[in-house]
């Protein structure tokens, strides 16, 4: 793969998902504070971009029985965001006040087979220096708020495998991709135990070789965008490496499957004189066929939207 699907040269695109009802697929640039759309069956030319003025997305997710509305992970908290007019609303604010709520902003999250929303809060790094204040949390069905795992610094992709008995997620910061194990009945995960690690680059090279978002596919297997390697693994039910994907930039976000096919979302390129080939496509979206489907993503349930 050598050439880019679209050529947006944007700053950090995160989150893609593909609604097959529209045909379009999405993804956000959190540092632009954009939020993008295309039909993926028209191709580049309908593109369509919203851009916040005082709020980042991290993710977003299908409503049940919602056509225009999408479920936000944004900036303070949870909210909906309307796909037709840009208009973001907040129904749960991380914290009451909005001094302390500043320091951090929603990444990336997941939806699972019940409904319940599944999100990760860090410390935004253009606010503030990254710490292990930030953490996953779980919003149930009624609309209660738990936390899942804290004290974590960048918590990162989220899904379950086809059973919906093991929940894989990602800490950056920390190399691993997590297992656990999970009850789709409660919503429960336990038995928490690493799954594949990647080892940090060291020296000015530190932050690469990282574990960002992740698909997974209908053979379970998981697919792993790698932040600094310019690759997307995939990784066997046993934790093994049975695949890559090579992306002509090093900084790698997130893949989603559309079909067969996996669209890639990158960063622009931290150091661009040192690796120039990177920053000429860093910021940009890949298309690679890949000869398997990923699982079905969830719609959101909780109560709130009732």
């Amino acid at each position: 793969m050598q050439e880019p699907f679209l050529a947006l040269k944007g700053a950090l695109l995160e989150g893609p998902a593909y609604n097959e009802a529209s045909d379009e697929l999405r993804w956000v640039d959190i540092i632009k504070r954009q939020v993008s759309f295309l039909k993926v069956s028209e191709g580049p030319q309908s593109l369509r971009t919203f851009t916040l003025e005082n709020d980042t997305i991290g993710a977003l997710w299908n409503i049940q029985d919602e056509k225009d509305l999408l479920l936000a992970g944004a900036k303070y908290g949870l909210a909906t965001f309307n796909s037709v007019t840009g208009e973001l609303e907040y129904f749960h604010k991380y914290y009451e006040t909005k001094e302390v709520g500043h320091r951090f902003r929603s990444n990336d999250g997941a939806i699972d087979a019940r409904g319940r929303i599944f999100q990760g809060l860090l410390i935004d790094d253009q606010i503030s220096t990254p710490s292990s204040d930030g953490k996953l949390i779980c919003m149930d069905l009624d609309g209660s708020i738990r936390t899942i795992v804290d004290k974590v610094t960048c918590p990162n992709g989220l899904g379950w495998n086809s059973t919906n008995t093991i929940m894989y997620w990602a800490e950056s910061a920390s190399g691993n991709l997590y297992a656990f194990d999970y009850d789709l009945e409660t919503g429960t995960s336990s038995n928490q135990r690493v799954f594949f690690h990647l080892e940090p680059g060291t020296g000015e090279e530190h932050n690469t070789n990282v574990p960002d978002g992740l698909a997974v596919d209908v053979e379970d297997c998981v697919w792993l965008a790698v932040w600094g390697s310019g690759q997307v693994l995939r990784i066997s039910p046993e934790g093994k490496v049975v695949g890559r994907i090579e992306v002509p930039t090093r900084f790698v976000t997130c893949p989603a499957f559309v079909g067969t096919e996996l669209f890639i979302t990158t960063a622009e390129e931290r150091a661009k004189e040192r690796y120039p080939e990177s920053a000429e496509q860093g910021g940009n979206l890949f298309r690679c066929e890949v000869g398997v489907s990923g699982l079905e993503r969830f719609a959101c349930r909780v109560v709130w939207q009732q």
